[in-house]
């Protein structure tokens, strides 16, 4: 299901927010379903559980998940649009980060509503 790279740069605990909020978002764990315990996940993939504990807390902060007393974590009924919205929030500052840097560069304007409407429908042409 899950799986941690340990020779990665990425923190182990960062792989496993970043595993589990792609497994949400691709629906394999579905809202209001019991995701493993911190003691199961920490097992399969053999790492500390405070590593998983520390990853599920980040998780629960963000609301991807919600802890549930004495029963373990549950995927927040609203976890797949929260994701949907952080993820199109870091696209959009991309784009503004991007038109930034183009904009020093010299591109004018309508030189960038040009070159967005030409990628905008090449990526609809391709998908035909």
């Amino acid at each position: 299901m899950l799986s941690v790279d340990i020779f990665s740069r990425t923190p182990v605990y960062r792989q496993v927010v970043d595993a589990m909020r792609e497994q949400v978002r691709l629906g394999v764990f579905k809202p209001g379903e019991q995701v493993p315990s911190i003691r199961e996940l920490s097992l399969e993939l053999n790492v500390n559980p405070n590593t998983v504990f520390k990853a599920y807390a980040e998780l629960e902060r963000s609301g991807v998940l919600a802890p549930a007393a004495g029963r373990g974590y549950f995927v927040a009924q609203d976890a797949p649009e929260r994701i949907l919205s952080e993820r199109l929030a870091k696209e959009w500052q991309a784009f503004r980060d991007a038109v930034n840097r183009l904009a020093e560069a010299g591109v004018s304007a309508g030189e960038l509503e040009a070159a967005m409407r030409k990628c905008y429908t090449n990526e609809k042409e391709e998908k035909l």
